[in-house]
C-alpha cells in the first residue's frame, strides 16, 4: 500500500510524536504502517523506561513476537539484555537472560551465547541442559576456556568432565 519512503517518512514522524503519544500506540500505529522496526524500537523503549510496571509483560511478549516473525534474533538477544539490565531484581530476572540466550542460539551467536551462559552459571540460575550447552560452546575452543570461579567448583568440573567423556572430546 505505501512505497518505502512513506514507510519511512512515516517512522520519522513517528519519532517525532514522542512525549505526546505513549510509546505502545506509537508501537500499534507503526505496526498498522507496516514499519515494524519502529514497533519494535517504541516496545523496547516502553520496557525500558517502565520495567516494574503492569503492562510491561505485554509489552515484553510484543516485542518477542515481532522480533520473532522478523526473524530478529541478534537484536531481540541485545533488546532483552538491555531490559534484564534494569529490570528489578526478583525471581523473573533470570528468565530474561534465558530468553536472550534462546534469541543468541537462534540468531546464531556462538559468542553472546557463551556469555550468557557464563553469567546465568555465574548466577547460579544455569539448567543442566544450560549447562550441557556452555560445555559444548566451550569445547568448541581450544582450549576450553574457564574463569577461575568455575575451575574452582568440583559440581562443575565433575559435569565438564563427565560432559567430555559423553562428547569423547578432551575437556
Amino acid at each position: 500500500l505505501y512505497t518505502p519512503e512513506e514507510k519511512q517518512r512515516f517512522a520519522v514522524w513517528l519519532d517525532a510524536q514522542r512525549g505526546a503519544v505513549d510509546l505502545p500506540t506509537l508501537a500499534e500505529a507503526a505496526l498498522q504502517a507496516g514499519v515494524p522496526d519502529a514497533a519494535a524500537r517504541f516496545y523496547h523503549e516502553a520496557l525500558l523506561a517502565a520495567p516494574a510496571a503492569d503492562s510491561s509483560s505485554e509489552y515484553l511478549e510484543q516485542l518477542v513476537r515481532l522480533q520473532s516473525q522478523r526473524q530478529q534474533f541478534a537484536e531481540l538477544g541485545r533488546q532483552l539484555e538491555a531490559y534484564h539490565r534494569v529490570f528489578p531484581n526478583n525471581s523473573e530476572k533470570a528468565s530474561l537472560l534465558q530468553r536472550a540466550r534462546h534469541a543468541y542460539f537462534a540468531a546464531g551467536d556462538d559468542v553472546a551465547e557463551l556469555r550468557l551462559l557464563n553469567a546465568l552459571d555465574a548466577a547460579g540460575a544455569a539448567s543442566s541442559e544450560d549447562r550441557e550447552r556452555l560445555f559444548e560452546l566451550a569445547t568448541r575452543r581450544a582450549p576450553a576456556t574457564l574463569s577461575p570461579r568455575q575451575a574452582q567448583n568440583s559440581g562443575f568440573m565433575d559435569a565438564l568432565a563427565n560432559h567430555a567423556l559423553r562428547a569423547g572430546k578432551p575437556a
